[in-house]
């Protein structure tokens, strides 16, 4: 799945900089942008951690396939134990 590519926006000097949204990369199993870029979000992608009550993981374990596998812990509870999100 090949990431959007975003309409560049103008900064204040007049610079154009490229506003990016990250999508879910079925390749690589991350989020991931198009381009290189002063932006890149991953929004909701990155939200949750394993199958934790209250805080399953879309598309988990968001780690690259490309590398290494290297799952999440689903013991604990979202937000009550340690978690990383956006």
């Amino acid at each position: 799945t090949a990431p959007p590519t975003a309409p560049p926006t103008a900064s204040g000097d007049g610079a154009v900089a490229l506003t990016q949204e990250a999508v879910f990369d079925s390749d690589y199993g991350v989020p991931r942008c198009a381009n290189t870029g002063s932006s890149c979000d991953s929004r909701a992608l990155l939200n949750g951690r394993g199958t934790v009550t209250n805080g399953n993981e879309l598309n988990l374990s968001n780690t690259n396939l490309k590398r290494a596998a290297c799952t999440d812990g689903n013991s604990g509870t979202y937000h009550d134990d340690e978690s990383i999100d956006q």
